[in-house]
Parts: C-alpha cells; sequence; structure tokens
C-alpha cells in the first residue's frame, strides 16, 4: 500500500493589468504551465478579457508556494 499526500487546493481571482494588451495572456498561461509543472501543482487558469480565475491543486507546500509566486 503506497501513502498519498493530501490534495491542497487554493482559488484565486486577479484582474489583468489595465496596460497590459489581452495578446499577453498567451505568455501568462506558458508561463504558468511551466512553473505549476516545476512545482508538481496543476491548475488550470480561465480569462474572461480581464480577470483570471483558477483552482491550483497539488501537495500543500508547492500550492502555497505558487500562490506566493503569483502574489508578487
Amino acid at each position: 500500500m503506497t501513502h498519498c499526500a493530501a490534495l491542497y487546493e487554493v482559488l484565486y481571482v486577479s484582474t489583468l493589468a489595465p496596460l497590459h494588451p489581452p495578446t499577453v495572456v498567451a505568455e501568462i498561461a506558458a508561463r504558468a504551465r511551466h512553473v505549476n509543472a516545476e512545482l508538481d501543482v496543476t491548475g488550470q487558469p480561465i480569462l474572461d478579457g480581464q480577470r483570471f480565475c483558477q483552482q491550483l491543486e497539488g501537495p500543500q507546500k508547492a500550492v502555497l508556494k505558487r500562490n506566493e509566486h503569483m502574489a508578487k
């Protein structure tokens, strides 16, 4: 029997900075996929044109580290 770490989840919403064009979204998503993979975190950002919403999940330490990175 293997031990499975508990899944930790964070839901966040952020707003695209007014000076950034919508074309920057693809760059943000690509960077997010790379960093999420490095931290063993999963999540899919959803954009409505101005706001992002994403539920991050994975090991608690990794999710909190990812959340801190996004807050900068």
